[in-house]
């Protein structure tokens, strides 16, 4: 029997989109697999018209809302093959497009087909899960919300949720419609209203390193 290694050393991110298998690893370049290639193929997302203006890596990679989402992003720029981090920023394709060329173009190269969001504070984007049709958006220190807004100009609205907890951890966990994350003060519950611990029940073992910055892995097998 093989044994399969922990998530976060393959891929801590992977989504299925349009019968395409994307995965994220940060400092890696997003990869993609289907039927027709049968290997992981490295993606370069161009967002503009200009030579060299396109996604070099990101740290996760989601579907949402007809989308693909990248988070944490590396950048081409300016034309200028020189990689520039965005930790805060969040990307978007075009509705149910990722492959065609234009499918990443942000305004005003194009309308109504990719785009981004960077959030208010210059912090790094850990994590992000689906609650209640909302993608929650976790950081160290601050937790938003990113959900349509209805309007095809801007088709993404981003809201804070707190300001004072956040995630220290790459993974959140779903259990039963709640959102469990861990930081530096505890674990925690988001039941998409409320921020409750619930570590209080628990021994003061987990004041121990391990149990601090410990990872949790989900189940995917």
């Amino acid at each position: 029997m093989i044994r399969r290694p922990p998530r976060s050393t393959l891929f801590p991110y992977t989504t299925l989109f349009r019968s395409a298998l994307f995965t994220a690893k940060y400092n890696d370049p997003l990869k993609y697999f289907n039927e027709s290639t049968l290997v992981f193929t490295d993606f370069y997302p161009v967002f503009s018209n200009i030579a060299n203006n396109e996604i070099r890596s990101c740290a996760i990679v989601k579907k949402y809302d007809g989308r693909l989402f990248l988070l944490n992003t590396v950048e081409y720029e300016g034309g200028v093959a020189t990689d520039i981090v965005h930790k805060n920023r969040i990307r978007y394709s075009e509705y149910g497009q990722v492959f065609v060329a234009d499918s990443w173009y942000e305004d005003p190269i194009a309308t109504n087909k990719g785009g981004f969001i960077d959030l208010p504070i210059n912090e790094e984007i850990v994590c992000c899960e689906i609650l209640n049709g909302r993608l929650i958006i976790f950081c160290k220190s601050s937790i938003y919300d990113l959900v349509p807004s209805n309007n095809p100009a801007l088709p993404f609205k981003i809201n804070l949720i707190d300001a004072t907890f956040g995630s220290r951890i790459k993974n959140v966990v779903e259990v039963d419609n709640t959102l469990l994350f861990v930081n530096n003060y505890g674990i925690y519950v988001y039941d998409g209203k409320n921020i409750i611990k619930i570590n209080n029940q628990l021994d003061d073992d987990y004041d121990l390193y391990e149990y601090r910055y410990g990872n949790i892995h989900k189940d995917s097998r």
